[in-house]
């Protein structure tokens, strides 16, 4: 009886491009955001024939969600704990010592010549392989993120699958996830009528720009100009962070690394509101180790709101202790509809995964796009099971995926 609802576009990834039969001796060593569309992924992997002792899993404190990691473990799969006794700001050192825990443990039960999987959420696993393994193991890892790719960006040792930068996660999933972002904001009494400043244009940044646009002021600033003027984010451009930050009332950081040099707070009067968008505590990492004691707060969970009393009476409010605000820990982040998507996604890089039997020349160290052929498949799937969701793209975007050639010059 299965434990998590089934997606459709999983099923249909698997039964289209799945045909090895052994998984017996291969390994899943995994950070995931533990939600129940996460745990249909993994029950995915069950039912395809991996040993559930053999999967180890962790998430992360600010997205898990108590029923879908109770639910992965009633399968049989190792999900640790995520510490969440920690300062603002030192999300990613904790991290590191609970991911250090997890290869400890995943050491203990690998045999030489097993097979192992890297499904990877931000670069931490793929950073800290244990060096015996490298030698000893056919290891492929599998990036979903922009920020866990540009992490390991000439420090892997394995050939890692780049989902990250698919043309299909880049093009489709921001707009699903940035919807998620704008309408926690605008349910939101707190802010109404407030001025918003997008900080990066880039694809999350970007697709946010125009859902709130519709709702509320925006302005936008990116340091890379190229950005601002290949997007919509043009048309309400400031030239600077410091311009931006006079001019609005709350700031969502879209950039993908720490903004907080760029914010002279003795020049801040107003209240302020800061917001993360992107990945872990990165945005405003700075600022949040700083006045890590100084900050009030109700509750000891890291997720919990930050407020700062500036010198002038005025306040900083840090909605979310700093991180992702697309998250609540509830089940879903973005509906199983929409997000079976990425879902597909990591299932077809795990079988292009499985197709590496030995790491020898060209892929011994590289970085290798998922499959166009595998994107195109799901993509067209995807839009024939929910026709509805493509009226969040443009007719030429949608028709692009049927091009194998714009597949594979778009995913990298």
């Amino acid at each position: 009886m299965a434990t998590f609802s089934r997606l459709p576009l999983i099923d249909f990834t698997v039964n289209s491009f799945f045909s090895r039969t052994d998984l017996s001796d291969v390994f899943i060593i995994s950070v995931q955001h533990l939600l129940s569309t996460t745990g249909s992924l993994f029950e995915g992997f069950v039912e395809m024939g991996i040993d559930p002792r053999k999967i180890f899993l962790l998430g992360k404190v600010y997205s898990n969600n108590i029923e879908s990691i109770q639910g992965l473990r009633d399968l049989g799969i190792n999900v640790f704990d995520s510490s969440h006794k920690f300062l603002p700001g030192d999300f990613k050192e904790s991290f590191l010592s609970d991911v250090k825990k997890i290869w400890a443990e995943f050491e203990k039960g690998i045999k030489a010549e097993s097979e192992i999987i890297i499904l990877d959420e931000g670069g931490y696993l793929l950073n800290s392989i244990p060096e015996r393994l490298c030698y000893k193991n056919k290891i492929v890892g599998i990036e979903q993120t922009t920020f866990g790719v540009r992490s390991i960006v000439g420090s892997h040792r394995i050939p890692v699958i780049d989902v990250a930068r698919s043309a299909t996660k880049k093009k489709l999933e921001a707009p699903l996830v940035a919807e998620t972002i704008c309408n926690r904001i605008i349910e939101n009494q707190s802010f109404k009528g407030k001025v918003f400043g997008i900080v990066g244009c880039g694809n999350i940044g970007s697709a946010i720009f125009n859902r709130l646009k519709v709702e509320a002021n925006v302005l936008t600033y990116d340091m890379d100009i190229s950005k601002i003027v290949s997007s919509e984010c043009s048309k309400r451009s400031v030239t600077s962070v410091g311009e931006l930050l006079s001019k609005v009332d709350v700031v969502l950081g879209a950039t993908g690394f720490d903004i907080s040099g760029n914010i002279n707070i003795n020049s801040i009067n107003e209240n302020k509101i800061f917001i993360n968008v992107s990945s872990g505590d990165i945005e405003f990492n700075e600022f949040l180790r700083t006045y890590s004691k100084s900050f009030k707060r109700n509750g000891n969970h890291p997720t919990d709101d930050l407020v700062l009393e500036l010198a002038n009476n005025a306040f900083i409010s840090i909605p979310y202790g700093g991180m992702v605000y697309n998250f609540d820990r509830s089940r879903h982040s973005v509906s199983p509809n929409k997000i079976q998507l990425t879902r597909s996604l990591l299932m077809a890089a795990f079988i292009q995964a499985l197709s590496f039997r030995n790491h020898s020349g060209q892929f011994s160290h590289a970085l290798i796009p998922l499959k166009a052929e595998f994107q195109k498949a799901i993509v067209q799937e995807w839009l024939k099971i929910e026709p509805s969701l493509a009226e969040y793209y443009s007719d030429e975007l949608i028709s692009s995926f049927h091009l194998l050639d714009w597949i594979n010059q778009n995913s990298v």
